[in-house]
């Protein structure tokens, strides 16, 4: 697959949000910049677009205890 249909992000709560969506993770890379850093990388298309435009204009709607254990999964990615 090439770089030009995958969308790249660093932005937990984001993240979080397309966990919650079932959106596929396609890898999670370190930062070159910041080794601290993880950059997590999904497959770029309208559902991936169209969620991403809802959480930047805060339209997006989640059940807060299924957002929370997506939160989770997320930090479990980074940290272990």
């Amino acid at each position: 697959m090439n770089d030009f249909n995958l969308f790249r992000t660093s932005d937990l709560p984001l993240i979080a949000y397309l966990f919650y969506l079932n959106v596929p993770l396609e890898r999670i890379e370190t930062d070159r910049l910041n080794p601290r850093r993880k950059i997590f990388i999904f497959k770029e298309d309208m559902m991936v677009k169209s969620a991403v435009w809802k959480f930047k204009n805060k339209k997006a709607l989640v059940e807060p205890e299924a957002y929370f254990f997506a939160l989770r999964s997320v930090k479990a990615r980074i940290y272990y």
